[in-house]
């Protein structure tokens, strides 16, 4: 368990970052795939042309998809290690055995608490939130 808090403090620590870099990953290949289009348009299929425009397609899509999953399980409130093998995690089922995730806490306030504009809750306050409801 203390393993497990401490891994989860540091990506909370450095989720921002990865966002930001997949972030300048996908929007500097999407300049690039655009001069290499240009490129082509300009001096025709010319074979290093080519081979820039796949290699720049090919990162771009990975950055695109990497940005997109991180502010997706952002607002969710969830790693994607947890949204891919939630079903062995004890804390993401309820009594029943199904999916329930209790750190989700709302669009908005997943967004907060991913920048830390808000407080981050932690096992307590969740045991708290269930023995109320």
């Amino acid at each position: 368990m203390i393993q497990c808090f401490i891994l989860s403090f540091r990506n909370v620590m450095l989720r921002i970052w990865f966002l930001v870099f997949s972030l300048t990953i996908a929007v500097n290949c999407t300049v690039t795939v655009f001069f290499a289009v240009a490129c082509i348009w300009k001096d025709g299929w010319q074979y290093t042309y080519v081979i820039g425009l796949l290699e720049a397609i090919l990162f771009c899509g990975v950055g695109w998809v990497l940005s997109g999953s991180t502010v997706l399980y952002a607002t969710y409130n969830l790693t994607m290690n947890e949204a891919f093998n939630y079903h062995r995690y004890r804390y993401l089922k309820d009594s029943d055995g199904h999916y329930h995730n209790p750190f989700n806490r709302g669009f908005l306030e997943n967004i907060k608490e991913f920048f830390h504009c808000t407080r981050v809750w932690d096992v307590h306050d969740i045991i708290k939130m269930e023995e109320t409801v």
